[in-house]
């Protein structure tokens, strides 16, 4: 089942960090820390080809790939993002603009990546998943990653955050949407749809056992370390709780899934 957060202080972390001033090169060192999705992207992606970040953001995959030899082009709604990103890397191809109606040519990139980005639309992320498929070439691969319904988030986090939004809407608080978590199901029956064929899925968190992207968000303040400034650093229950659920499967407390696909040539 795929199901939507309604306010934003569910989500509040990684993202408002990164534009308040924290550093963007800090965040693209956590890039190769999140390893099945580095090792899709060389796996999949080569050094020689065009390729698109849909929603790069402050860079961090961006930067990263940069360092590792990789031809980067960007794009994202936010100047601020964009101008800072500029600042930092002068020689990148980056446009502002929405990535479901995108200022490229039909067929313009090798490869497309795009990551937790798709879900942010309340309408769903067919619109952006047909234009990312637009402006890749045939035969072309895209890479993606979006927040994944794991086991605690299903038996523990969507309860909760149900029983929340009945106590906030009682208090007469506005619910805004955040962000669709999509059950592995969905997401690949989307994807499928919009003309992708999957070669390749698999769980996507921090694999560091003192880092996780899904205790650190999902949690507010109960299981961050408070001890560093480090992004995503787990205090000694987040810690315990992440082993515990890993020790069972990497999917029970996983942030998202990463899907490689290649375009169909019809």
């Amino acid at each position: 089942m795929t199901y939507a957060l309604k306010i934003k202080s569910s989500t509040h972390g990684a993202g408002e960090q990164e534009l308040s001033g924290l550093a963007p090169l800090a965040v693209a060192r956590l890039a190769p820390l999140e390893e099945n999705t580095h090792s899709f992207i060389l796996k999949y992606f080569k050094k020689e080809w065009e390729i698109l970040e849909a929603g790069c953001g402050l860079g961090r995959w961006m930067i990263h790939l940069d360092d590792l030899g990789y031809s980067m082009n960007g794009i994202d709604l936010s100047n601020q993002a964009i101008e800072k990103l500029k600042s930092m890397r002068s020689h990148l191809k980056l446009e502002v603009g929405d990535i479901s109606s995108m200022p490229f040519e039909d067929f313009q990139f090798d490869a497309v990546l795009s990551v937790g980005v798709i879900e942010h639309d309340p309408d769903g992320p067919e619109k952006m998943l047909h234009e990312m498929n637009r402006v890749l070439r045939e035969d072309g691969v895209m890479i993606i990653i979006v927040p994944v319904e794991s086991i605690l988030r299903k038996l523990v986090h969507r309860p909760l955050c149900s029983i929340r939004y009945f106590l906030l809407t009682l208090a007469g608080k506005k619910l805004e949407f955040e962000e669709y978590r999509f059950s592995l199901k969905d997401i690949i029956r989307r994807v499928e749809k919009s003309g992708l064929e999957i070669m390749e899925y698999s769980w996507v968190e921090l694999t560091p056992p003192d880092k996780s992207y899904t205790l650190w968000v999902d949690w507010g303040e109960l299981f961050k370390n408070r001890t560093t400034s480090e992004l995503f650093s787990l205090n000694t229950a987040g810690r315990i709780i992440k082993r515990i659920l890993s020790s069972l499967t990497p999917w029970a407390a996983a942030e998202g899934v990463v899907i490689a696909a290649r375009k169909s040539v019809r």
